[in-house]
């Protein structure tokens, strides 16, 4: 729809100009030629009246819409227009698989939410950024008989972090759907953790800023009691203090199958557990391609160990494990870690990063790459964030193994710093 707004926008603009050259050429009187200037001007209205005509047109001869987009108002006001004038529509949102919606109308919204809860019955992902709870929501989301994917962003307030959802009606209805849900992706909501157990066949979880600045750590405990065996991915981001023990015992229970483990917080209560939660991740999840976490420059054992188990790991980031990891001081070493990963490393590894805090010597680096060299190992990308304290030159030696085929691609990432 934002494609589609910018389109008449651009064609309505680009007529005028059109016009206007054509009136330069044939007016003499430099006042004739404002006079006529300003009187063509797009508006809103022009552009309004043009999307829903095209909107509607787009409905009418659709038999059936799969995916409904929501990321500006105009958009969410004309379709729900295109919903309650039109009758067809209702046809052929009867197959709706995808409601993704980023904007705050509270009663347009709200009226979609009715109409859809009419028909799409059958809905398989909601994408929802929330500002208000309603009755409207409640009820969509309650009718749903293929409900899979569930992201919610909560957008009421901060402060509160969205304790309403959960706790009443709309809570209630996604608990009863709860074993149909397979992607759980959570944002800024103060989640009752041990609610989890109920989400038995989760692939993938998602907690983002799930807690705040006032949790301790029998707030997080539910979390390790929890098992998930069919989970795949798990991403977690917080920015209030985190306890690496919480992680141990949830990876224990339910690392089995997992492939993909983010844990990211720079306020680690336990540092000195990144040891425990190598080691587990090493013995629990021989499947795992991605990991992006913390580690202690001293970890070089464990670190060899994950290496040695995770023979499919692909990405790596690591963060140092410290109470506040972007800014340790001194910066701590990477080197000896860098060793032990080109030592152990595998021909699947395809991007390494240091995240936050490290510095690394020209030397490890350049026999990291003359390792790879070596042994004939594909291309790899290596990536340092921009709070590293890096050599003189860094570029130009990834440069150089670029040239080589050593290297996919290099430069400097940025990672978000929660304080």
């Amino acid at each position: 729809m934002r494609c589609l707004f910018l389109f008449v926008k651009s064609w309505i603009q680009f007529t005028i100009k059109q016009h206007q050259q054509l009136q330069q050429q044939q007016q003499q009187n430099q006042q004739n030629q404002q006079n006529h200037s300003s009187s063509l001007s797009y508006n809103s209205k022009q552009v309004q009246f043009i999307l829903q005509e095209l909107l509607n047109l787009f409905f009418k001869n659709s038999p059936c819409i799969h995916i409904i987009r929501i990321n500006i108002s105009d958009s969410a006001e004309l379709i729900k227009n295109s919903i309650e004038q039109i009758p067809k529509p209702k046809k052929c949102l009867a197959n709706l698989r995808e409601l993704v919606s980023y904007w705050d109308e509270r009663q347009v919204m709200d009226n979609i939410f009715h109409e859809l809860s009419k028909v799409s019955l059958f809905i398989e992902k909601l994408d929802l950024t929330l500002f208000h709870i309603t009755v409207e929501l409640t009820s969509l989301i309650r009718v749903q008989r293929n409900l899979s994917n569930l992201t919610i962003c909560n957008k009421i307030s901060p402060s509160a972090h969205f304790d309403p959802w959960i706790e009443g009606e709309i809570g209630t209805a996604l608990m009863e759907m709860s074993n149909s849900i397979t992607h759980l992706n959570l944002e800024k909501e103060k989640f009752p953790l041990d609610s989890l157990s109920n989400f038995n066949n989760l692939i993938e979880l998602s907690l983002k800023y799930t807690g705040n600045e006032n949790f301790q750590q029998k707030d997080w405990l539910p979390l390790s009691k929890i098992s998930l065996k069919k989970l795949e991915k798990f991403y977690f981001e917080s920015k209030s203090p985190i306890y690496l023990e919480i992680f141990v015992d949830f990876i224990k229970n339910s690392g089995n199958n997992l492939r993909h483990i983010t844990i990211h917080g720079c306020q680690i209560c336990d540092p000195e557990k990144s040891n425990s939660l190598l080691i587990t991740i090493a013995e629990n999840c021989h499947l795992l391609k991605f990991f992006d976490g913390p580690i202690r420059s001293e970890n070089i054992q464990e670190l060899g160990k994950l290496l040695d188990s995770c023979l499919n790991l692909s990405e790596l980031y690591l963060h140092p494990s410290t109470s506040r990891c972007f800014s340790p001081v001194p910066r701590m070493n990477f080197d000896l870690l860098f060793n032990e990963i080109t030592i152990k490393s595998k021909n699947d590894l395809e991007k390494l990063a240091i995240v936050h805090g490290w510095k690394i010597t020209s030397n490890s680096l350049e026999n990291f790459f003359e390792s790879r060299k070596k042994r004939s190992f594909k291309p790899i990308g290596f990536y340092w964030e921009s709070s590293c304290t890096v050599f003189k030159g860094i570029s130009n030696i990834c440069q150089k193994y670029e040239n080589l085929g050593v290297v996919q691609d290099f430069k400097q990432i940025y990672y978000q710093k929660h304080y």
